[in-house]
Order: structure tokens, then C-alpha cells, then sequence
């Protein structure tokens, strides 16, 4: 079946994960809302339109990176994968996805920047460049940081804690730890995704050279490490609302648990039969699922008690 050229860009920008930066951005514009009453409409739209199209970005150049590297093609021999692979499987270019994907993220930038004249430029530009870094470098020479075994914490913060805290910049001028706090779940949820990536691609990635944080702590210690990244999930959000960052109401939010403890039981088991990396592609797809079920809960919580109470 023929696909057209759009959406061939659009699944390259792997938009099930764009859902991370969009709720990251919402629940810390949503924090100063809550806390202080203040949001700005417009500045919201473009903050979320802007950190949507720097992740896409990033997820194209990586995809660049990780096919010269030849873990793309490793993956594609292998037959495990847990998503579409842009340039083997669309045909598109590997020049295509890094001036696609450079381009997305200069104008990414471009909408920050505005934002930043319009609030705080320097606390917005320092937040800017310290996205860029740690986005491009997530796969780029000269860092290349996931395969070094820290990829998945610089990007767990990248779009959780620093967007969140981006967002709420935007809205009030000045950063704070309320939504850095607030958006350490998302961080969370990105962990576990790339932590069952990693899992599926355990051994074909030492065969490229890429020592991701599965690769580093094995079957075992990856699962001990899923259970201590869920349990720090839930326990943010309950940190927050004891803080008074959050509404009491969101706690609500914890009936995912069941939900998240499903998707990371083949972590905990260590069994990788094909059943296992069955369920390991589910986790990867379904940490997205719980995740705007999760964020959608805490985000109605804190309009809900900000206009009620």
C-alpha cells in the first residue's frame, strides 16, 4: 500500500511520543495556573506547539544518527523492533530526516525565543539551549549520550521536569520547583519506555556498540530498576500534593497503578520468551497510553480545584 509523502513525515516524527513534552507543558503552564491564577492563553498554545515540534526533531535527527550508526539496520535484521524505522521502512532519505529534523527544531527555537522576549529572555534562552544539547546529543556525535548508558535519564529529564519547567516560565516570567516536582512522572513514564526499548534491542545493540542503560544493568537489574522507577512515579505525585503543589483531587491519578504495573510485569519477571518481548513492545506503546490517561487526571485536578476552590 502506497503511503503519501505527509504521512510519511508524520510517522516519522513519531507522534505517539509527542504526547510526553505536550502533557510536560501543559501540567506546568496548568501549576501556575494553580498556584498563582496565572495563564496566558496564547503563550500555552505556542509553548506546546513549540516543544511538540523540537521533540519531533529530535526524534528525526536520532533516527539519522542511529541509521549511520547501523543500529537501524541491525534492528531490521533482527526482526525485534518496537516502531517504525523512517528510512528503511518510508524510504525516506537519511539527508531528508537531519534537515527535516533540524529544521523542525530551528523552529522550535524560533517560537521559544519569542516567548522569551516576551517574558524572561535569558532564564527561556538558557532553557532552550540546554534542551537543544541534550535532544541533539541524545544519538549525535560527539556526546551520544544513549550509548554511553545515560540517554535515557538525560531525555526522562528533558521532557518531563525541564519542559514542565519551561512551560511554567512562559506563563509567569520566573523558574520554580513546583513544576519541576509536578512533572517528574513524565519523566518516569519516558524511563520506562526507553528502558523496554532497550530491552528489546538488548543484544543486537551490543553488537553496534551502543551500551544503553539495559545493555549496562542486564535482564535483572533492568527489571529491579522498572519497579523502582514506578514506585518513584507514584510517590512524586503524592510528594506534590503533601508539598501543596498539587490539589489533593489529583491523587486520583493513582488508579494507572494497576494499569503500569501490567505493562512492566515482563521487566519484573525477567523472562524474555517471545512472549516477553511481546509484552515488552506493549510496554513501550503503553506507557504512552497510561501516561495521558495519568497527566489528563492530574491536569483536570488542578483546573477542577482551581475553579471550584
Amino acid at each position: 500500500m502506497l503511503i503519501s509523502p505527509l504521512r510519511k513525515w508524520f510517522t516519522a516524527m513519531n507522534p505517539k511520543t509527542l504526547t510526553a513534552t505536550a502533557t510536560s507543558a501543559t501540567v506546568g503552564a496548568l501549576t501556575a495556573y494553580y498556584l498563582l491564577g496565572a495563564f496566558n492563553v496564547v503563550r500555552y498554545v505556542l509553548t506546546v506547539i513549540g516543544v511538540m515540534l523540537a521533540q519531533a526533531g529530535v526524534n528525526m535527527v536520532s533516527d539519522y544518527y542511529d541509521y549511520g550508526s547501523g543500529a537501524d539496520l541491525a534492528y531490521a535484521r533482527s526482526g525485534i523492533r518496537h516502531r517504525v524505522l523512517p528510512i528503511i521502512d518510508l524510504g525516506l532519505s537519511s539527508r531528508t530526516m537531519m534537515i527535516g529534523g533540524y529544521s523542525l527544531i530551528g523552529i522550535a527555537a524560533l517560537i521559544g525565543l519569542y516567548l522569551g522576549l516576551v517574558v524572561n529572555v535569558y532564564v527561556v534562552a538558557v532553557l532552550i539551549i540546554t534542551g537543544a544539547v541534550l535532544g541533539i546529543s541524545y544519538s549525535a556525535p560527539p556526546l551520544k549520550l544513549r550509548y554511553r548508558g545515560i540517554g535515557e535519564v538525560f531525555a526522562a529529564l528533558a521532557l518531563g521536569p525541564l519542559t514542565g519547567l519551561g512551560a511554567f516560565v512562559v506563563q509567569t516570567g520566573y523558574p520554580a520547583i513546583q513544576p519541576f516536582i509536578n512533572t517528574l512522572p513524565n519523566a518516569c513514564f519516558t524511563m520506562l519506555a526507553l528502558l523496554a526499548a532497550g530491552m528489546l534491542h538488548r543484544e543486537t545493540d551490543v553488537t553496534v556498540g551502543k551500551r544503553t542503560l539495559a545493555v549496562i544493568l542486564g535482564v535483572r537489574g533492568s527489571g529491579w530498576l522498572s519497579i523502582l522507577i514506578t514506585a518513584v512515579l507514584y510517590a512524586s505525585l503524592a510528594l506534590s500534593v503533601l508539598l501543596g503543589y498539587l490539589p489533593p483531587l489529583s491523587l486520583v491519578a493513582v488508579v494507572t497503578l494497576p494499569i503500569a504495573l501490567y505493562y512492566i510485569r515482563p521487566m519484573m519477571s525477567g523472562v524474555l520468551d517471545n512472549n516477553g518481548y511481546r509484552r515488552l513492545r506493549a510496554l513501550w506503546g503503553g506507557t504512552f497510553s497510561v501516561r495521558v490517561l495519568y497527566m489528563v487526571l492530574v491536569i483536570a485536578s488542578m483546573v477542577v480545584a482551581r475553579l471550584v476552590w
